[in-house]
């Protein structure tokens, strides 16, 4: 019970780190909020829908940190390099056809995300595992080096199916 309770704390916390990002404002007032309509969320979801939030989407502390802090580095590393090769005239659009080795929706879908975050990436289509990603100026073998193995490598701790 006690776990339980702290997971819900711990997911209450995190949606008022998003409800105060959204709201660009840190006063008692949206903190207050925040964590009123967070614990609303939560119990509400394991409530109406009779699901543990955290069983059914994965969410750990250590995931959403880690996952965020290679979203946030690479969004400005690879910035970086795409403005570089864009100075440099090096920007040529490339279609790589991407197969995840994920087999948790959710995870997959986080792993899309992440592709899109840093510029330079679009994923353009995503059937299951496989997604079509248009890059500028990289490479398949490149892009297979890059954040994308990182977060796939992260993601599969969390999913039991993982090939």
């Amino acid at each position: 019970m006690k776990s339980r309770l702290m997971s819900h704390v711990w997911l209450t916390l995190l949606f008022t780190l998003v409800y105060v990002i959204l709201n660009e404002n840190l006063n008692w007032l949206t903190v207050g909020l925040g964590i009123a309509s967070g614990a609303v969320a939560v119990g509400l979801t394991n409530r109406i829908l009779e699901i543990d939030y955290e069983e059914m989407f994965h969410i750990s502390m250590r995931l959403v940190l880690t996952y965020f802090w290679i979203i946030l580095r690479d969004a400005y590393v690879v910035g970086i390099d795409v403005i570089v090769r864009i100075f440099k005239g090096n920007v040529k659009p490339n279609y790589i056809r991407y197969r995840s080795r994920l087999n948790d929706e959710f995870l997959v879908v986080l792993l899309a995300n992440a592709i899109t975050m840093p510029p330079g990436a679009i994923a353009v289509d995503r059937e299951g595992g496989e997604m079509t990603i248009l890059t500028v100026g990289y490479e398949d073998e490149v892009f297979r080096k890059s954040t994308h193995d990182k977060i796939e490598c992260l993601l599969a701790k969390f999913d039991s199916d993982a090939t």
